[in-house]
């Protein structure tokens, strides 16, 4: 392809974005192949395909929020009404209700909230639970 092609392209902003749609529609459907994560560039920006595996969502919302396996194990039991309490005897590791209390504290003050109600509601938003 020329560059006058492709600059001509990147012009049509009608063009450009119907290239998009159509690119993005197929990963769309072959996104449940669970297939390694491919990264295609469309119009000089990177994008992040639909291949991208469930377990590679999850990674990089570690990475971004910097929590554990057990936070997110934390949070997900907030989401199912269960008291500090109880809690503290579901999770695997060995942790008392004031240890409880101490990580959903630290884990609010990483990704919001003021709650255990707005800490699930922000977790949800973001995709972390």
């Amino acid at each position: 392809m020329s560059s006058d092609l492709l600059t001509q392209i990147l012009k049509d902003s009608d063009l450009s974005s119907r290239i998009r749609e159509v690119v993005v529609g197929y990963l769309t459907q072959v996104k449940e192949e669970k297939s390694f994560p491919v990264y295609i560039v469309i119009i000089g920006k990177e994008q992040n395909s639909p291949r991208a595996t469930e377990e590679d969502k999850k990674r990089e919302i570690m990475k971004k929020y910097k929590l554990k396996e057990s936070d997110i194990e934390s949070i997900r039991l907030c989401a199912e009404g269960w008291t500090n309490k109880e809690i503290a005897k579901k999770l695997k590791t060995r942790i008392t209700v004031n240890g409880v209390i101490k990580r959903l504290k630290a884990i609010r003050e990483k990704i919001g909230g003021s709650n255990k109600a707005e800490l699930v509601s922000i977790a949800k938003e973001e995709g972390i639970i």
